[in-house]
């Protein structure tokens, strides 16, 4: 539907005595907490993965690590498959290039890595803790090319354009 003939379909449509508004049919999955309506968790994480399975984003990666080490035991089954195959496809290597080329000023990478050993220990995922550092490294070396400042300023300025979380500061 084109733009200027959306709007007509929505007059028509409210004239005629229907409701134009766009509600979602899952909604009735969704739960009241403290007067808060939310999704089960088990929706939200499968969302999440999603989400950091399609793009590269730290901010993703970090979501995907809280509800791994704050609701691994509410989590079903499949959630614990599908994450497990998020963390292995999306394996140590993609940690470290994110950590090193993406900034946010509200996740400390540290104990990003910390939070992701435990979520790899959680989805028993093999590893070792060497594996999970050299971030520091390769954020050094893509300094150094000149490159990386811009590479990363830009990539930034993308991740704000397409962010789901408008009005958060990233």
């Amino acid at each position: 539907m084109g733009r200027e003939y959306g709007t007509k379909w929505i007059f028509f449509i409210t004239s005629k005595g229907y409701d134009a508004t766009c509600k979602s049919k899952c909604s009735d999955s969704s739960v009241l907490e403290d007067d808060i309506r939310t999704h089960p968790i088990d929706m939200l994480a499968q969302m999440k993965i999603a989400a950091f399975m399609s793009r590269n984003r730290i901010r993703d990666l970090y979501d995907v690590l809280f509800i791994t080490n704050n609701y691994w035991e509410e989590l079903s089954q499949p959630i614990h498959r599908l994450y497990g195959t998020g963390f292995s496809e999306k394996g140590i290597e993609q940690f470290d290039l994110m950590c090193a080329t993406q900034d946010n000023d509200l996740i400390d990478k540290d104990s990003l890595a910390e939070s992701f050993l435990k979520a790899l220990d959680k989805a028993k995922i093999a590893h070792t803790t060497e594996e999970v550092h050299p971030y520091r490294s390769l954020a050094k070396k893509l300094a150094a090319t000149k490159a990386a400042p811009k590479a990363a300023v830009n990539r930034q300025k993308e991740n704000n354009d397409t962010s789901m979380q408008h009005g958060i500061k990233h």
